[in-house]
């Protein structure tokens, strides 16, 4: 989803559409794409050209605190936002929320369920996930 500081939102607006992302400088990390995010808009040839301008950053955290010292608007997973929204030091920018196509799965050998660390290891992993927080339902 696309974040920035609230300052930052009320300056240039809600994002609806690849063209009201002019308005911002934007973050970028390579793993999340902001074609993604356009999800295959007719006019979005266009912004592809000019896609990469703003800063690029090589991991997630890094582009969620530019975006939280205001320096543009970055597309970000929930899961290292969710924090920063709920205490208003970010903002959510737009309405349109992308689910991600990649999950977290807890793998062993099925014989090993049955160790008591194990077992213990993965009901904690399986109800910290249960309890993180959702993204609003805006989309």
């Amino acid at each position: 989803m696309p974040v920035c500081t609230p300052q930052l939102l009320k300056k240039h607006g809600i994002v609806s559409t690849h063209a009201d992302l002019r308005r911002y400088r934007l973050l970028h990390e390579e793993s999340e794409a902001w074609r993604a995010w356009l999800g295959g808009a007719a006019d979005e040839s266009a912004f592809f050209a000019e896609e990469r301008r703003g800063a690029i950053f090589d991991d997630s955290v890094s582009v969620v605190r530019a975006a939280g010292a205001g320096h543009g608007l970055a597309l970000a997973r929930w899961s290292l936002v969710a924090l920063d929204v709920e205490s208003g030091r970010l903002a959510i920018a737009s309405r349109t929320i992308i689910p991600m196509e990649s999950a977290y799965f807890f793998v062993c050998p099925a014989s090993y369920l049955d160790i008591d660390k194990i077992a213990a290891f993965r009901a904690w992993i399986m109800e910290e996930a249960h309890r993180a927080p959702r993204p609003p339902l805006i989309s």
